[in-house]
């Protein structure tokens, strides 16, 4: 990406899939989303990592899941975006202003727990095939605001 402070990585999951609509209505939209913040916990619930938090709304804006790291104690606030194979990569709309966005509601969990909140970007794709694949991309997002 174009954005220095962001460092990716790429795995596989298996999930539940939804069939592929040349129109998506906006509640299917939102069931999509649902889905994938839930495949994305899923996966790092799989990594052994607890889940704190969910849809954590705060006056700057929507935290999709908070986790903690047990080995390290490390605790994330996790942006999950989905989409379907074929549609834009959902990296797309990790813009300048999103991860300023989430650099700010960061601190306010860091003002209001007294612990340092990583960022974790998950881009959930939803593949084709009949095991129900999953691809997941990883983006930490660090540095300063």
């Amino acid at each position: 990406m174009h954005l220095q402070s962001i460092k990716g990585m790429e795995v596989s999951f298996i999930g539940r899939v939804y069939k592929k609509k040349v129109l998506v209505p906006f509640t299917e939209k939102v069931s999509l989303g649902r889905q994938c913040e839930s495949l994305a916990a899923e996966y790092l619930l799989k990594r052994k990592w607890r889940l704190v938090a969910r849809n954590v709304r705060l006056r700057l804006g929507e935290i999709d899941l908070i986790v903690e790291d047990p080995e390290s104690g490390q605790r994330w606030l996790v942006e999950v975006r989905g989409r379907r194979q074929g549609i834009r990569k959902a990296s797309v709309w990790l813009s300048r202003a999103k991860i300023k966005r989430l650099k700010k509601l960061a601190e306010i969990m860091r003002l209001r727990t007294q612990r340092v909140h990583r960022i974790l970007f998950l881009e959930v794709e939803m593949l084709e095939t009949s095991s129900g694949s999953v691809r997941i991309k990883e983006f930490e997002i660090d540095g300063e605001a």
